[in-house]
């Protein structure tokens, strides 16, 4: 939530209406521009219902990125509220907006403890996008389990990677373990080799999800129909927890597909591969 131009709402001033990017864009509103505001509250006269009007002075426009506000929210002071809708003015609702927005359940749970009284539902930003965050939560699942299983297909790489080393290397393997070298210390070696290339990958891959996160969200590069998603574009938010799980199963994966090559280099016989050299 930002303020794009003109003033913006403080406790006892401002007689201006305050309006959303989109209700400006539509009407071709700027500040200083003057609108009519109709109340339904009006009066009845001989030649029918009268409804109350009142010309106001655009003082400012205000930019969330949701649709159902920018293209229908006004704000105007409650004490111009409630002089010009009379009795028809009630107070609906209260709307806190904080500074980091994902700890709205953590406050929600604050307001709810103070409050203690049925009469209030109090209703986070979570709350009233459940649907959707439920949709991008499923779109997350099923493109995490993608992205998984080109890093399952792509830990045979080095698989076949090592076992080409390993035909390669067999002939230093033999005389090293002629020379005493044990078994386990082979199979640390290429083991320790295989986890080398998938730490090295997975340092690579983080940097750059870091570096392509910080342009999407700078740039606003993944653009939506405001009128379908309610917002303009979809920002990119790395959680620790996600990063740490992809980090782990990457270097799992590495542990794993290291160990057959690694095996296979341990076992071999020293006698016949000195021979066939």
């Amino acid at each position: 939530f930002r303020r794009l131009t003109g003033k913006f709402l403080r406790e006892g001033e401002l007689k201006e209406l305050v309006i959303g990017r989109g209700i400006s864009e539509v009407l071709g509103l700027s500040p200083g521009d003057e609108v009519l505001l109709v109340s339904p509250m009006g009066i009845r006269t001989p030649t029918g219902f009268v409804p109350k009007t009142k010309r106001v002075k655009v003082g400012g426009i205000f930019y969330t990125g949701t649709y159902d506000r920018d293209f229908v929210i006004v704000y105007m002071s409650v004490k111009e509220a409630r002089r010009f809708f009379k009795r028809g003015f009630r107070l609906t609702g209260v709307e806190l907006y904080i500074e980091n927005p994902y700890l709205a359940q953590e406050i929600k749970g604050e307001v709810e403890a103070l409050l203690r009284d049925d009469l209030y539902i109090v209703r986070s930003w979570i709350d009233l996008n459940k649907p959707l965050f439920n949709a991008l939560q499923l779109e997350k699942l099923a493109l995490f389990l993608i992205l998984l299983l080109m890093v399952f297909v792509a830990s045979f790489n080095i698989t076949s990677l090592l076992l080409v080393k390993t035909r390669e290397k067999l002939r230093d393997i033999a005389v090293l373990k002629t020379f005493g070298m044990e078994r386990r210390e082979i199979l640390r070696i290429f083991l320790l080799v295989g986890m080398i290339i998938g730490f090295c990958g997975a340092l690579a891959g983080v940097g750059v999800s870091f570096l392509v996160a910080h342009f999407v969200n700078e740039y606003r590069l993944i653009r939506v129909p405001e009128e379908v998603y309610m917002m303009s574009y979809i920002p990119v938010h790395i959680k620790g927890t996600d990063l740490i799980a992809t980090f782990g199963g990457t270097m799992i994966l590495s542990f794993v597909s290291s160990l057959l090559p690694a095996l296979r280099a341990a076992r071999e016989r020293v006698v016949s591969v000195l021979r066939n050299e």
